[in-house]
């Protein structure tokens, strides 16, 4: 076997292990939602982090996109006599696919590297062992506040995101 398949392989095997360790935690944050106690007021805080303070960002960026490409359609649309069709091509677009996917790329770069981060330096730390060596589980503690606070404040703030880019298009269309 050459060394170019030789890599090739491990690289699979590597990806494959990895995929399975995702599985894992998959399965292990699933189990663990019907295990007391309850992280509520873990939950609480991260729900804070992740809907609250996205807020700001999330408002400006779909408010301004909002606004562009109202004047983009309008730009393209006038040459054909469509610019009775910006409203509802603008809201189609945000309600179908911009609205959730603005919420996601901002939400993800902003708050998902802070969690990675928050959580790796914990595990540097060793406060993730320390976790295990009191007797809880760190995927009950770590994991799965995270996990429920996204899944609650991601659909909020892709409606709101929503709201925000068609009311920046009506801005627009009203001047």
């Amino acid at each position: 076997m050459s060394a170019e398949a030789k890599s090739a392989r491990e690289r699979l095997e590597g990806f494959a292990e990895h995929i399975g360790e995702v599985a894992i935690l998959c399965r292990e944050t699933v189990a663990s939602l019907v295990r007391r106690p309850f992280e509520v007021r873990a939950t609480i805080y991260q729900m804070e982090s992740l809907g609250v303070r996205s807020m700001g960002i999330v408002a400006v960026t779909s408010l301004f996109v909002g606004m562009v490409m109202t004047i983009q359609f309008a730009w393209g649309l006038r040459r054909f006599g469509g610019l009775e069709y910006i409203p509802r091509v603008v809201g189609l677009s945000f309600v179908r696919e911009l609205g959730p996917t603005l919420t996601a790329v901002i939400v993800g770069g902003r708050i998902g590297s802070g969690m990675a981060a928050e959580v790796g330096a914990m595990n540097v730390t060793e406060q993730v062992d320390a976790i295990r060596a009191l007797g809880a589980d760190p995927v009950k503690k770590l994991v799965l506040p995270r996990v429920a606070a996204a899944v609650i404040a991601m659909p909020m703030l892709g409606m709101f995101a929503t709201i925000l880019g068609i009311v920046g298009a009506m801005v627009v269309c009203a001047l």
